[in-house]
C-alpha cells in the first residue's frame, strides 16, 4: 500500500511540475521579460501595449508594491536575462521531458530548480526587508504585499517539488514492472 500511496504522489507531484514549469515559461515571456524588452528589443514594446500586458504589470506594481518590476535595477534585469535565455527554454524541454517521464531529466531538473531558488534569494530578501521597514525604495509605489510575496514564494515552493523530487526518487519515473517488482518485496 505504500508503494501505491507513494506513486499517486509521485504522479500529483509530476503533474504540478509540468503545470508550474509551462506556467513559468510563458508568464515569463508575457510578464518578467517587460523588465528587458526597452534594452533588448524596443520595437516590441508596442506589442505589449497592445495585448495589455503593459497594464497588468502596472496594475501588479501599483496594487502589491512589487518596486524590483517597478524600477528594475541593474542586478534585477540580470536576472530577467537569465530566466529569459536560459530557465525559460529549460521550462519547455522540462515539461516535455517530464510529461514523457524522461530519467535524462533528472540533471537538468536539479540545475534548474537551484538556478531558480539561488535567483529567488536575494529577490525575497528585497522584497521581505522593504515589507518589514513598511516603505519602498521606488516613490509613488507602495510597499510590497502578503500576495507579492506568496506569488514570488511560488517560485520558491515548486521548485523546492522538483528538487526533492529530482534528488529523491530511484529511479525518477518508475515503470510499471519497476512499481509491480517493488510491491511484491514490500
Amino acid at each position: 500500500h505504500r508503494t501505491m500511496a507513494s506513486s499517486s504522489l509521485k504522479s500529483a507531484a509530476d503533474k504540478l511540475v509540468i503545470a508550474y514549469l509551462l506556467a513559468h515559461g510563458v508568464i515569463a515571456l508575457l510578464i518578467d521579460v517587460q523588465s528587458i524588452v526597452p534594452d533588448l528589443a524596443p520595437s516590441l514594446w508596442p506589442l505589449y501595449e497592445a495585448a495589455g500586458l503593459r497594464g497588468v504589470v502596472r496594475f501588479w506594481v501599483r496594487e502589491h508594491g512589487d518596486f524590483l518590476v517597478a524600477t528594475n535595477p541593474l542586478w534585477f534585469k540580470s536576472f530577467i536575462y537569465c530566466e529569459l535565455f536560459y530557465q525559460v527554454p529549460t521550462c519547455f524541454v522540462l515539461a516535455w521531458a517530464w510529461s514523457r517521464s524522461m530519467e535524462s531529466a533528472r540533471i537538468p531538473a536539479i540545475v534548474y530548480a537551484v538556478h531558480v531558488l539561488t535567483s529567488m534569494a536575494p529577490i525575497m530578501m528585497e522584497l521581505c526587508a522593504a515589507m518589514v521597514a513598511r516603505g519602498s525604495p521606488a516613490q509613488d509605489v507602495p510597499p510590497p504585499t502578503v500576495v507579492c510575496l506568496l506569488t514570488y514564494g511560488v517560485w520558491i515552493a515548486l521548485p523546492v517539488v522538483l528538487l526533492m523530487r529530482a534528488l529523491v526518487s530511484q529511479p525518477l519515473f518508475a515503470t510499471e514492472g519497476h512499481i509491480a517488482s517493488r510491491a511484491k518485496h514490500a
